[in-house]
Order: C-alpha cells, then structure tokens, then sequence
C-alpha cells in the first residue's frame, strides 16, 4: 500500500469515526439517572395505589399489617427520593 493509499485510509476511518459519534448521541448520566428515578418513583406510585385499593377493600388481620408496613415504607421512600 503506498504512503498516499494508507493517508486516505486513515482520513476515511477518522471522519467515518467522527460521522458515527455525531449521528448516535450518549445519554448523559444526570438525565439517565433522572429517567431511572422517574420511573422509579412512577413503580412505586403504582405500588402504593395497589396498597390502598387493598386496604379499602378489606383485608385479614395478618395481610393488613402486612399492608400498612409497605404503605408505610412506600410513602418514607416516595417522600425522601421522588420530588
């Protein structure tokens, strides 16, 4: 390979380098973790939801103790890490 072939080569894997990190952005990790906890916060939402349609509806001794701990540690986590 001559020394004008190996420059191009090098020219074309520089460029077509510099195309595909333009063309395929990276998340950035504040806005993923964001993302992350957002969905996060919006599972344990869900979850708290459940809880309460339970509670309301009835429920056995053991399974509403059992009921209002997770209510309990779904609100202090909700409360703490989402907004």
């Amino acid at each position: 390979m001559s020394s004008k072939n190996k420059y191009r080569v090098a020219l074309y894997s520089t460029l077509l380098l510099i195309t595909v990190t333009a063309a395929v952005p990276y998340p950035v990790p504040a806005e993923a973790a964001k993302h992350a906890s957002a969905k996060q916060c919006l599972s344990w939402q869900k979850q708290l939801d459940k809880i309460n349609k339970k509670l309301r509806k009835g429920y056995k001794v053991k399974e509403g103790r059992r009921l209002r701990e997770r209510r309990d540690e779904l609100e202090t986590k909700i409360r703490k890490l989402c907004n």
